[in-house]
């Protein structure tokens, strides 16, 4: 099914993406690893910020992907 931006879909598809990954991380017998990056299917501010909470999203110890694009690079 097609996430559509700015739908509760995107909310669950995150939300979705980050239980998947700590399922797969307890199954694999590590708990504590952190998560990189796992909310990738959020593609707006709100789903981004519904997959940050603590509870049942990303927790303050997993990383994140901060991209640069080319055309942002600032020369000095």
């Amino acid at each position: 099914m097609p996430v559509i931006s700015g739908s509760p879909l995107e909310i669950h598809a995150t939300l979705s993406s980050v239980q998947a990954g700590r399922k797969a991380l307890w199954k694999a017998g590590r708990p504590g690893l952190p998560i990189m990056n796992l909310i990738s299917s959020a593609t707006t501010a709100m789903g981004t910020i519904a997959g940050t909470h603590p509870a049942f999203g990303l927790r303050p110890s997993d990383g994140w992907l901060i991209d640069v694009i080319a055309e942002m690079k600032v020369k000095l």
